[in-house]
C-alpha cells in the first residue's frame, strides 16, 4: 500500500496511515501496477504465486490450496515451474495479477495495468480482469486508456481534469455528459460514443461497437439516409 503524503485515505473504514491496521489494509486491497517487472520479486513461477500469502503468514496447506486455484483459475499451470524472466509481458503481468488474487481482496486497484503491453496481451489481460469481477465478484477499481475494451462493462465511470474528478456516473450517463458539454475527453471514449455525439440523436447512448451499428441503423431511417447497399 503506498501512504498519501498529504490527507488520508479511508480503506473500508481503515486509515491507511494507521501502521497498527495496515495488515488489515492489505488483506482488503491488492494493486497491480504498470509495469510487469516492477512487482515481480522471485524467480520462480510457483514461488510468485505463494509470496504474499507467506508475507501474510498463512499456513502451508492454505497457501497451497490458494496457490493451486490461481494456477488453475488463470491458467498458469501451464508455467507453473518456469523462472519468471522466461516469461512474456503478458504472462508476467497475468502472473502479477494471480499473485494478488491468491490474498482474496474484496478490492483490486489497477494503475494501467496494460501500458506495457501489445494489443493482444493487453486485450487478453482486461478479460482476465472482467472473468475476475464476473465469476468471483471482486470490486474493480481501474485506471486504463484502453477505454473501447473496459467502458461498456463499468458499472461507474470517473472523469478526471486537472487532478480533480470532472463527471461520474454510469458510461452512458459520461457519454452524454461529454457530447452535451462538447468536453475534449469525449475524443478518448470508444468509437461508437464518439460518432454518436456527433449527431442530434436523443437515443441512448451505445457502448459497444454492436450497440453502435443498431444506433447507426435506426438513426439513418430515422433521417432518411440509405446505405450503399440500398
Amino acid at each position: 500500500i503506498l501512504l498519501p503524503a498529504g490527507g488520508s485515505v479511508m480503506v473500508y473504514g481503515m486509515d491507511t496511515k494507521d501502521e497498527a491496521l495496515l495488515l488489515a489494509v492489505r488483506q482488503h486491497v491488492g494493486m497491480v501496477f504498470q509495469n510487469p517487472d516492477n512487482q515481480i520479486v522471485t524467480d520462480k513461477v510457483w514461488h510468485e504465486l505463494s509470496f504474499g500469502l507467506e508475507s501474510l503468514g498463512y499456513d502451508n496447506a492454505t497457501i497451497r490450496l490458494r496457490v493451486a486455484e490461481m494456477a488453475s483459475y488463470f491458467g498458469i499451470h501451464q508455467w507453473f515451474y518456469k523462472n519468471v524472466a522466461e516469461l512474456s509481458g503478458g504472462q508476467k503481468q497475468i502472473l502479477n495479477l494471480a499473485a494478488i488474487m491468491a490474498m482474496h481482496p474484496s478490492l483490486l486497484i489497477l494503475d494501467e495495468p496494460t501500458s506495457q503491453l501489445d494489443p493482444i496481451a493487453a486485450s487478453d489481460f482486461l478479460e482476465t480482469v472482467k472473468k475476475i469481477n464476473r465469476d468471483i465478484g471482486t470490486t474493480v477499481l481501474l485506471t486504463e486508456h484502453r477505454l473501447q475494451d473496459i467502458i461498456p462493462y463499468a458499472d461507474r465511470v470517473f472523469v478526471m481534469d486537472k487532478g480533480n474528478v470532472y463527471l461520474e456516473g454510469t458510461p452512458r450517463e459520461i457519454g452524454v455528459k461529454l457530447k452535451e458539454q462538447k468536453h475534449g475527453m469525449f475524443l478518448s471514449m470508444p468509437i461508437p460514443m464518439q460518432i454518436y455525439g456527433e449527431t442530434d440523436s436523443q437515443a441512448t447512448c451505445p457502448l459497444t461497437v454492436s450497440e453502435g451499428r443498431q444506433w447507426l441503423s435506426r438513426y439513418c431511417n430515422e433521417k432518411g439516409i440509405a446505405s450503399d447497399s440500398q
